[in-house]
């Protein structure tokens, strides 16, 4: 237990909506259901602890939730729910089904002594908050197990849950239904739409209706007690969640197209009465607090408008920003970044201190929102799988600690940086790598700067014209990855063993504006012409022989392209394989099976249409996999791959530097009952729009022996 607790200050009430009342703890995904992310501390908090952390086995993407005693719950890619004391020791942990890409990603919801959590499974469970026994599950049943098998439809609950001021309980789910449920798990209505639910709904605080944005396109307007629609909008794609002020009769919504829109509602009907553009999604659900709205875009910036929907401020992170913000009253506005760090600017924009949560740069992303105990801790998940808690002063109080900082624009790159430059495998951008696997590809990455000199995150590779070149002469093939910002090399076999290599890297780059007008600037580009190095390791004698039956593959993680990681990261982490080699005739094969894996025990999945069919070679411990017109699953949809590479070193029976890389149609992604289709600006950030109009996907996974 900690030592000190903290006077909190008498909470602001607004003038008469009591649901703008901010408790103690945080029950919901925004803490309350108007979704503002507000809320009051003491002026001087007295906290002393440290930062502490625990670790599950998959992706946290999902919101901490926090009870009045100061427990925190949370779910992970891992399928288990945990329930965590207030120094982040387990208390319990709870295990949803077992079902094809199931996983926990949104927030769960405290109430009446439930916690009602969100799976992956298809289900709502309801658990005893002391203990963490079932008390009731809720299915989602409009996708039937023959859709769910072959990927058509998903019945995942991937929209956070919430109450409503009637004290309904309200879920949406990947099967394009909203659910309304009473706190015995009956189901009181559902409303459907044409695509899947992320959006938690906002209320209107006297309860005349509610409202949730839908992947179809539209912004909703419900009535909460019998789900009958009064209204709809379409405002583009919407993942956020819509925040409402009832002072001032705005709600406020960003899409994935980059907009953040602001509605009224007047006589039960949406009407728009402005639009801010910022250049990438917006994924991350704003906050508003005294006349501003604040809320952090794809584009790398963290913005915060005046009513009038004029720009305020914004702060350059250089990162893409999908965790939704938290604002203290009176003090500081906090969210986290994908960059691993956790920010804390004042509410006039400036920085009073940032904190590294890893200094491991890969799948380090704070896309968890974070939520704040009374006490001031800070609490976030990362895509390591780390829940992570800080107090909000700790580094104002320890500013010697390494992993803070206050200066304001130490997230600008360097400009004494080449434009393009080696990525080792914490993330980190070098000249040279030493040591690399033989069949280990390489990651080349573009970090451009504008006549100001500063860093410009929608710099592009123009593939067309780009060449590549290698000395000593090796055989090797390249891929310039969708967002156009990284450069993907592979020997066409095995790089020579123990050897030093030269690139030199000739071509030309743009800044991406729109589909348009990026195809016309693929003429008078700026250039680069950039020479980097590496050196290959020493073949080991394979140990094929030592992996028995196979080995479990976990933790699929996306290094790009960074425009969808709100559509496949937590699918594709969540998802686990059986890998097994085997001999066919003379040739070596790796099949990798959909399984479950329980305590470290992996079972194949009984579905063939999953299964990804690999020609394998081998060099000393090293090897490569290539496979062509397979399909890829992740989180119920189907990804139809045209040519996939695994490499990766047999070291010690298990799999290091595993890589896995695919080439899929952007027009064949399957999903919810029809083929995704991208908003314009993610299909510009997404895929290929040359002839082969492709994505490509480059994740690193972990493998262990079984």
């Amino acid at each position: 237990m900690r030592k000190i607790y903290w006077i909190f200050s008498f909470l602001i009430i607004s003038s008469f909506f009591h649901t703008d009342f901010v408790m103690a703890d945080w029950p919901s995904f925004r803490n309350n259901n108007l979704n503002n992310g507000v809320i009051s501390l003491s002026e001087k908090p007295l906290v002393n602890d440290s930062p502490e952390s625990f670790q599950t086995d998959g992706l946290i993407w999902s919101t901490p939730v926090i009870d009045e005693l100061g427990f925190v719950y949370v779910g992970s890619a891992d399928r288990y729910f945990y329930k965590l004391d207030e120094n982040l020791n387990p208390v319990w942990r709870y295990e949803i089904d077992d079902s094809f890409d199931a996983l926990i990603d949104s927030a769960a919801l405290i109430s009446r002594g439930l916690v009602i959590v969100p799976g992956g499974d298809g289900y709502l469970h309801a658990l005893d908050k002391m203990t963490g026994n079932l008390k009731w599950k809720f299915k989602a049943a409009e996708a039937t197990e023959e859709q769910v098998e072959s990927g058509i439809l998903v019945n995942s609950f991937e929209g956070n849950v919430t109450k409503g001021p009637n004290g309904l309980i309200y879920a949406g789910s990947d099967n394009g239904s909203m659910y309304a449920l009473d706190h015995d798990g009956e189901k009181v209505w559902s409303f459907q739409t044409d695509m899947m639910i992320w959006s938690s709904p906002v209320f209107d605080p006297k309860g005349g209706w509610m409202a949730f944005g839908s992947l179809d396109g539209n912004l909703y307007l419900l009535d909460p007690d019998t789900g009958y629609l009064l209204d709809k909008k379409p405002l583009g794609e919407i993942k956020a969640s819509p925040v409402y002020d009832p002072n001032q009769n705005l709600m406020f919504v960003g899409n994935s197209a980059g907009a953040m829109l602001a509605l009224s509602v007047n006589d039960l009907k949406l009407k728009q009465e402005w639009v801010f553009e910022t250049e990438n999604e917006i994924y991350s659900s704003a906050s508003y607090y005294d006349g501003k709205i604040y809320f952090g875009s794809a584009d790398g910036y963290f913005y915060a408008l005046n009513y009038n929907g004029k720009l305020d401020w914004k702060y350059p992170v250089n990162h893409a920003i999908s965790s939704s913000p938290v604002v203290i009253r009176d003090m500081m506005v906090i969210f986290g970044a994908a960059n691993g760090k956790l920010y804390a600017l004042n509410l006039q924009g400036r920085k009073i201190w940032s904190y590294q949560t890893t200094e491991n740069l890969h799948k380090a992303n704070l896309d968890s929102s974070p939520a704040i105990a009374a006490d001031g801790n800070i609490y976030v998940g990362s895509y390591n799988g780390n829940v992570y808690s800080l107090p909000v002063n700790y580094c104002s109080k320890v500013s010697s600690d390494s992993m803070c900082n206050f200066d304001m624009f130490s997230e600008k790159y360097s400009k004494q940086q080449k434009l393009l430059s080696l990525e080792n495998e914490d993330g980190q951008l070098v000249e040279f790598l030493d040591s690399i696997g033989l069949s280990e590809p390489l990651k080349i990455k573009l970090v451009a700067f504008d006549d100001k000199g500063d860093y410009v995150s929608e710099a592009a590779i123009n593939r067309m014209d780009l060449e590549v070149s290698i000395s000593p002469e090796i055989d090797f093939t390249y891929y310039v990855s969708s967002d156009k910002q990284y450069i993907y090399i592979y020997p066409e076999k095995f790089w020579d063993e123990n050897k030093e290599y030269a690139i030199v890297l000739k071509g030309n780059y743009y800044y991406k504006e729109d589909l348009f007008y990026d195809r016309l600037k693929w003429i008078f580009l700026p250039v680069f012409y950039e020479s980097l190095s590496f050196r290959t390791d020493t073949s080991k004698k394979s140990e094929f022989d030592q992996l028995g039956s196979g080995f479990g593959v976990k933790n699929l993680s996306l290094y790009s392209p960074k425009s969808i990681n709100t559509l496949v990261a937590a699918a594709v982490d969540a998802q686990r394989y059986l890998a097994k080699f085997e001999n066919e005739g003379k040739s070596e094969r790796l099949k990798l099976y959909p399984a479950s894996e329980n305590d470290g025990y992996y079972e194949p999945l009984d579905s063939s249409i999953r299964e990804i069919d690999f020609d394998v070679e081998f060099k000393g411990n090293s090897f490569v996999a290539t496979a062509y017109d397979q399909v890829l699953s992740g989180m119920g949809g189907l990804i139809p791959v045209s040519k996939a590479i695994v490499t990766g070193d047999v070291v010690d029976g298990e799999i290091e530097n595993g890589t896995f890389f695919a080439i899929s149609s952007c027009i064949d992604l399957k999903g919810n009952n029809d083929s995704y289709n991208f908003p314009l600006n993610l299909t510009n950030d997404a895929c290929h729009l040359d002839l082969s109009f492709s994505l490509t996907l480059f994740l690193g996974f972990e493998a262990v022996n079984i």
